[in-house]
């Protein structure tokens, strides 16, 4: 009989820890115009801009600098329509990434160069990320 209950206990916790999903981590920057979050897990790398300057955006460029020991790239840009919010999503990233302690500890060292355009002129700024 107590090995039916042990039995039982055992399939449910198999079976809860099977459901759960891992949360991604979060590494952040802020800067004077533009914040960066980057959600990321052992798979892939997902980044978003948050604009919060004052004046309306006609162009944005970025370029992310990652250590050498996270070997992917990324960068683009891109012309803001009037509708647009604030918040740009890049898309994730995700080609042989390291190990989730490697990625969290040198995620620390990259860097987010944003160049934009706006109705009153160019700018440019450089976010250095941090993780949670």
């Amino acid at each position: 009989m107590k090995r039916s209950y042990y039995l039982i206990l055992v399939l449910l916790l198999l079976l809860l820890a099977s459901c759960t999903k891992a949360v991604p981590d979060t590494a952040r920057g802020n800067g004077d115009y533009w914040d960066v979050n980057m959600k990321y897990s052992q798979d892939k790398i997902a980044s978003s801009l948050f604009y919060h300057g004052g004046e309306k955006l006609v162009k944005v460029s970025y370029e992310i600098h990652y250590p050498s020991t996270i070997p992917i790239g990324e960068w683009g840009e891109f012309d803001v329509e009037e509708e647009t919010h604030p918040l740009f999503s890049l898309g994730s990233t995700g080609t042989s990434l390291p190990p989730m302690d490697v990625l969290r500890r040198d995620l620390n060292q990259v860097t987010v160069d944003i160049s934009w355009n706006t109705d009153k002129g160019k700018y440019k700024e450089t976010i250095h990320i941090r993780t949670d």
